[in-house]
């Protein structure tokens, strides 16, 4: 989902100057030192670290000092990754584990992003285990557990969009200059959800029903069927992964759950419109399913339906305007997609508002004030990304660009055998 959008953008700023930039000379890149990745042992060893921290009061800031003292040795998509596999280890277990379900749901109720999003869920199931004498003293989620984005684990050979972390202060998020912009935060509002494309041949078909006097078979519900399509997902087997939704939701009809990921998949294999009805299915079913105005609003943003995928995303917004992935993602639609380049900038200090060390905000931020002619904010903009990111290529390049346009031509040169270092690397 809006995978085009970043070279989109570069090509975008060369055209607004007019000019392409002369090649500089070329230098040997510094050397690079690579730390061993972290592995399972060593994942799950620092995660129960981080669910001690929250049991003891850490907040959204701390907990993006822990993630960002590790980016070194993990990113956050093989942070998800792993949660992915520690997730369906724990629930195969028949142990309960009422105390680490606990933290999890905290750590959940934080609101740090996919990762958040993963540990309520993981936490609500265990919860929901106990006996109800066990119960007692547990508090409610404030809101329902949202189901994982298959989204958020790699499929094979491919690298996810990352969703940086809130407020890291002086920690910078481990971000690919190249990588696909960031996917969205869930949200809703009181939005009435428009009719499913049930006409459209594109829509997906109603699972039927269990047909009176059929019976399941033994074994056979709903959630397992939704468990075995996530596993699906999770091989990049969207196909296979599509006839195990469709025998949930044949199984049970009101799975809104089940409708979402059947949109997950089907953006996957291109199939947008009838992306865009599973959605709709599923926000028929449950309106607060923030997860199905998130992605609706993706594959709306792919259709070049534009104004509709804006909708969708301030329907979040208006639930959390605290959400600097939605604002940094409508900032590329009024500016990449609409050329509004005024409203693309208010997004993009919206979000870095909210995340001030989120160095693609800093980027694009520097994009509209460039589109502005006011290239002296744009430079202090890329300079911001560059000291969050050093290895931020077209942060250099841009500067480069910049800096030669206003004749400062010694500072053009350094700025591009930067951006040429990190070619070479």
């Amino acid at each position: 989902m809006l995978r085009q959008i970043w070279q989109h953008t570069i090509r975008l700023f060369h055209r607004v100057f007019g000019f392409a930039k002369q090649p500089p000379p070329q230098v040997e890149p510094e050397p690079r030192t690579n730390l061993a990745p972290l592995s399972d042992s060593e994942f799950e060893h620092y995660f129960l670290q981080l669910l001690d921290g929250v049991n003891k009061g850490w907040e959204q800031v701390k907990v993006g000092r822990f993630f960002a003292a590790l980016s070194d040795r993990a990113t956050e998509e093989q942070w998800i990754a792993w949660l992915w596999r520690f997730r369906r280890n724990l629930l195969a277990s028949e142990v309960p584990n009422a105390e680490l379900g606990r933290r999890l749901v905290r750590l959940g109720e934080l609101n740090y992003g996919q990762i958040s999003e993963i540990a309520l869920d993981i936490g609500t199931e265990l919860l929901a285990r106990l006996p109800e004498s066990d119960r007692i003293g547990v508090a409610e989620p404030t809101t329902a557990a949202p189901p994982p984005s298959p989204e958020t684990t790699p499929p094979a050979g491919e690298e996810p969009a990352v969703t940086p972390s809130p407020d890291l202060e002086d920690f910078a998020p481990n971000l690919d200059a190249e990588s696909t912009p960031l996917p969205l935060a869930e949200s809703v509002s009181e939005f009435t959800p428009v009719a499913p494309h049930s006409e459209s041949d594109n829509a997906p078909p109603i699972a039927a029903p269990i047909a009176p006097g059929e019976t399941a078979a033994e074994g056979e519900d709903a959630d397992s069927w939704y468990d075995r399509a996530v596993e699906r997902m999770e091989a990049g087997d969207y196909n296979e992964a599509i006839s195990a939704l469709d025998r949930a939701i044949a199984l049970n009809p009101n799975h809104h759950r089940a409708w979402i990921n059947r949109g997950n998949a089907s953006i996957e294999l291109g199939k947008l419109e009838a992306a865009v009805s599973a959605y709709d299915r599923a926000l028929a079913i449950e309106p607060q399913a923030h997860l199905a105005w998130l992605h609706r609003g993706d594959a709306l943003y792919d259709l070049e339906r534009i104004e509709e995928a804006l909708a969708s995303w301030d329907q979040a917004l208006d639930i959390n305007s605290n959400d600097a992935e939605t604002w940094y993602n409508k900032g590329l639609a009024f500016g990449v997609k609409l050329g509004q380049w005024e409203e693309a900038l208010a997004c993009w200090e919206k979000s870095l508002e909210i995340n001030p060390k989120d160095a693609q905000s800093w980027f694009h931020h520097g994009v509209a004030l460039a589109a502005l002619e006011r290239l002296e904010e744009a430079l202090v903009s890329w300079n911001n990304a560059t000291e969050i990111k050093p290895d931020f290529r077209d942060a250099w390049i841009n500067q480069g660009v910049v800096l030669q346009k206003m004749g400062r031509y010694a500072e053009a040169i350094e700025a591009n055998n930067r951006a040429i270092g990190l070619f070479s690397g």
